[in-house]
């Protein structure tokens, strides 16, 4: 059991994983709001360098290892709402009872401290499982970090406090001594009520005896309370448990509103308007906290929320159906929100003006879009004569351009783009 101590807004959390039978890889989360350093400008920067002291003590022998670590924080502006987080990485001897804490000076000359004792875990043999790290971030990625573990990056967030700007619950475990050929992995969040929710529950292949469990949850909707997230891992013999507790604070409870099923599914396709990171998050989702996501996501792009209809999904909603109903081409139909001219459609809308060439002999098929007001031109083209018309000019840097576009369209055609104010 891990025991929190904490004042003046610096905190620590641990999580321990497997290391080796005798010793554990204990991860040593902190963070504090940057308000309580001093910053001197630097270069055009506001930096804050500040010495962070280690202290881990084992409460039998009483040795004490201790080590200060030099940290630098850069920002444009030091908003009392950001909090500076890191990790140290320890290795302790399993079995063992330890007291871990953490040093600052503040600004004010004032020496903050957190800290937890601990007993560094016993491995053993069989189905185990590792320490739940809770954080607000999780991303796959290739780069090498003290915050990447196979290949997961997770921000150290040792408060475990959600709100209405932090609502997505990620997580990271692993799971050690597999000699199955699948396991089921199953999530649990307990604390709503009386019950429990079940949002994750999946059979996985087993391809080494260790494997990374990541997790990332929409809790939206979820009322403020305190909550224990649990992750049950077993096969037909074996069964293990890890659970990591964690706070939910002034959430809005949107669970009564919701998305027709008529229209989930392009209100769902935001793979033109969002980033790849809101893309990868909204696809992580389970099925219920995809509906949460989407809402939020909407409710941001309703330009009038006093109305019961927003405008902005409804307009979308009609874009999308538009592209899938008149773009549709190809043997295998694939859908027209895909196609070029469904994509610019879809970002764009209509066009105000079309100029369509499918009868001259000297060039293929192609239709001219052109939008007034922004004075955006698009060039699709018929190449293969299979009615599939691909994207060969935009006047739209992001979008792509054929370089010999002006050799495929006709002369007076390129006099009129290339005349215009482009």
């Amino acid at each position: 059991m891990i025991l929190l101590f904490f004042g003046l807004g610096l905190i620590i959390d641990i999580a321990q994983f497997y290391q080796n039978p005798t010793t554990t890889n204990c991860e040593i989360y902190y963070s504090m709001p940057i308000k309580e350093l001093k910053f001197k400008e630097v270069g055009g920067k506001l930096t804050a360098e500040f010495p962070i002291v280690l202290k881990i003590r084992d409460e039998i022998t009483n040795e004490l290892y201790k080590e200060e670590l030099q940290k630098i924080v850069n920002v444009s502006y030091p908003k009392a709402e950001i909090e500076f987080s890191d990790v140290q990485q320890v290795v302790l001897s399993s079995g063992r009872k330890y007291n871990i804490s953490i040093e600052v000076l503040n600004n004010k000359g004032e020496i903050l401290k957190a800290e937890t004792t601990i007993v560094s875990r016993e491995w053993g043999e069989g189905l185990t499982l590792s320490d739940i790290q809770i954080s607000h971030t999780l991303l796959n990625t290739f780069e090498e970090s003290r915050f990447v573990k196979n290949s997961y990056k997770l921000i150290p967030f040792p408060r475990r406090n959600f709100d209405k700007n932090r609502y997505l619950l990620a997580s990271y475990c692993e799971l050690y001594g597999l000699e199955v050929d699948s396991i089921l992995i199953t999530y649990i969040i307990g604390g709503r009520g009386n019950g429990e929710d079940t949002i994750f529950n999946e059979y996985y292949g087993v391809i080494s005896d260790r494997m990374a469990i990541p997790m990332i949850f929409n809790v939206l909707g979820y009322p403020q309370g305190i909550y224990t997230l649990k992750l049950i891992a077993q096969s037909e013999t074996l069964f293990t448990t890890s659970s990591k507790k964690f706070a939910i604070k002034e959430i809005e409870e949107i669970t009564k509103a919701t998305i027709p099923d008529s229209i989930i599914d392009y209100a769902s396709f935001i793979n033109y308007i969002a980033s790849p990171r809101k893309i990868s998050e909204l696809n992580s989702l389970p099925p219920q906290g995809k509906i949460l996501f989407l809402l939020k996501f909407w409710g941001r792009r309703d330009p009038d929320a006093s109305t019961k209809e927003n405008e902005a999904l409804n307009e979308f909603v009609r874009r999308v159906k538009y592209a899938d109903e008149n773009f549709t081409r190809g043997i295998k139909g694939r859908r027209g929100r895909f196609a070029d001219i469904g994509r610019i459609y879809i970002k764009f809308g209509p066009p105000d003006d079309i100029i369509r060439r499918s009868s001259e002999i000297e060039v293929h098929p192609y239709i001219i879009w052109h939008y007034f007001d922004t004075d955006d031109w698009f060039i699709f083209m018929d190449k293969g004569i299979s009615g599939e018309y691909e994207l060969i000019y935009s006047s739209i840097k992001v979008e792509p351009t054929d370089p010999s576009w002006r050799m495929l369209i006709l002369p007076e055609d390129r006099s009129r783009i290339l005349g215009s104010d482009f």
